[in-house]
């Protein structure tokens, strides 16, 4: 009996301590996290605004938007290997989708199928979850920097009733059309259970049956108006939508010549991004690498689309889905390789643009890389907004909210998986770690990392606008 007493003193004491131990360990991850906010504030109120000029095609849509487990279609019954690269049927549309979540990545997927996805639709609308928003690369990233006071020339077919969800300060060159097309996202959280799987991380998985967005009537009229606009910046994006799309070869090649084209004749004071994304089609990859991407001074990027660029300059593979929270050494060795391959190969391309700049953001944290004897300015205040609008974004909030809120990133980090490689520790009091190398200044802020996920879809867009919007 004794030995009973003695037994359920100790375990109650370790139970006081851990409990006590707890608190205070999660009081000083509170405390960490409020000195990052108030460091990342103070780097990005450096920079301001001085109104300047950006042309963003190409593109846009209506979101709507809705919990994925809401809808009520999945099993996700047994371990998918891989996908089909076109969504014919609701079978289809479950194993791209299972594939997708068990990975926690995000994924763009078309269905040639109308009368499938126009049932979706009826039930989607239906949901307590849905909601109907912006959507469409091009204006998302618009939307983000009209919201920062830039003013923007969106190059876009879109109908009235769509206009009227723009700032003001977004003019839109394209057709008016009747209606919009839709892309409807499956949105889940971090923890949501499908069958066997469980998503190891917020994210999104994206069916359309666009329209209009493949055909980029809008190319022409941009064309005009950017002789009168004259941008600081010009952004390409949302070619993804070509993506397993049922178009010949030379016809998808004549679009991004177009384009192609447009982002050449724009003058050496005008800087150029393209904006990447997810892309399962080896062929499209390759064909982006040869029209577009040489053409661009910078590049923005998720983990995905950079582990794609790397795997198509490195073994000619396309990698469908990639470790959601990697670590950063190797996101800093890609990033390199990318960005002295994409440089070394436009040496021998007429008109090819010096590639100067590379961002890349994930779940955990932004890095921001450019070349030393480039132009672009404040990397850390670009790698602390983008952090901090990542958060905002994700929340829907108009403030960071730290209850709310995490830390993913790792407090001590190699700057390349080579052994021997400096290990920096990051400062939460200055939490935009920075630094020269003979090629790069590198530049990595943590992620504020919110918790009450309310969207994911456009997160990219909003972060990589938001990271340029301090560098232009």
């Amino acid at each position: 009996m004794k030995k009973l007493m003695v037994v359920g003193c100790i375990l109650s004491f370790i139970a006081i301590f851990l409990a006590f131990y707890n608190k205070i360990a999660e009081n000083e991850a509170r405390e960490r996290l409020r000195n990052i906010l108030v460091g990342l504030l103070k780097v990005e109120r450096r920079h301001s605004i001085i109104n300047p000029q950006v042309a963003i095609g190409y593109g846009s849509c209506m979101d709507l938007v809705f919990e994925a487990l809401d809808l009520q279609l999945f099993n996700c019954s047994k371990s998918i290997m891989g996908t089909q690269e076109t969504i014919t049927s609701l079978e289809e549309l479950e194993e791209a989708f299972c594939y997708y979540f068990q990975h926690g990545a995000a994924s763009e997927q078309f269905t040639p199928n109308g009368l499938l996805f126009e049932e979706l639709v009826e039930k989607v609308q239906l949901l307590k979850s849905f909601r109907a928003s912006v959507g469409g690369n091009a204006a998302m990233i618009g939307r983000r920097f009209a919201l920062s006071g830039f003013d923007v020339l969106l190059a876009t077919s879109a109908s009235r009733e769509f206009k009227k969800l723009l700032p003001d300060n977004v003019k839109i060159a394209g057709e008016v059309t009747d209606t919009d097309d839709i892309h409807l996202i499956f949105e889940y959280k971090a923890g949501d259970k499908c069958g066997p799987f469980v998503a190891p991380r917020a994210n999104r998985f994206i069916l359309h049956h666009d329209v209009h967005n493949p055909e980029f009537t809008s190319i022409r009229m941009f064309e005009e108006r950017l002789k009168e606009f004259h941008p600081h910046l010009f952004v390409v994006s949302g070619l993804q939508i070509l993506d397993s799309m049922p178009l010949e070869d030379d016809s998808v090649d004549r679009k991004l010549t177009q384009i192609s084209q447009q982002m050449q004749s724009q003058p050496e004071s005008t800087k150029v991004h393209f904006e990447m994304a997810s892309v399962s089609e080896k062929i499209l990859l390759m064909k982006m690498m040869k029209f577009i991407v040489p053409y661009a001074n910078s590049l923005g990027m998720n983990e995905q689309e950079i582990a794609n660029l790397h795997g198509m300059l490195k073994n000619d593979e396309v990698t469908k889905a990639v470790d959601s929270n990697p670590r950063i050494d190797t996101m800093l060795d890609m990033m390199r390789f990318v960005f002295s391959n994409l440089q070394e190969n436009r040496s021998s391309i007429p008109k090819s643009q010096p590639l100067t700049r590379l961002h890349m953001h994930t779940l955990a944290y932004q890095i921001v890389m450019v070349s030393v004897t480039s132009d672009w300015i404040d990397s850390d205040v670009a790698a602390a907004r983008a952090s901090l609008i990542a958060n905002l974004y994700v929340c829907d909030t108009p403030q960071v909210d730290l209850a709310k809120s995490k830390l993913e990133m790792d407090l001590a980090f190699a700057i390349s998986s080579k052994p021997g490689s400096p290990i920096l520790m990051l400062d939460e009091r200055e939490p935009v770690t920075c630094w020269n190398e003979t090629l790069y200044h590198v530049c990595i802020s943590p992620n504020i990392v919110c918790t009450h996920v309310r969207q994911t879809a456009g997160c990219g867009d909003n972060v990589s606008a938001a990271g340029l919007t301090a560098q232009v």
